[in-house]
């Protein structure tokens, strides 16, 4: 069970730091008026979701019944 918790939290902080990545690249692309910002920064966030999505379906996996 603590490696359930554990992997749910580092799944969370790796979604967490590629957006926070993501964001901070995709605006130094803007300021550079780069023609891939756009690209390059649905790619990056749509990354940091699925792991954002992957703790969340760990997540489920712990719950003991209905109620929860």
């Amino acid at each position: 069970r603590r490696v359930l918790f554990r992997s749910i939290l580092i799944f969370e902080f790796i979604g967490v730091g590629i957006i926070i990545f993501s964001g901070l690249h995709g605006f130094w692309l803007y300021l550079k008026r780069s023609p891939e910002t756009k690209l390059t920064l649905a790619k990056g966030l749509a990354m940091g979701l699925e792991f954002k999505l992957g703790s969340g379906i760990l997540r489920t996996v712990i719950v003991r019944d209905w109620k929860e």
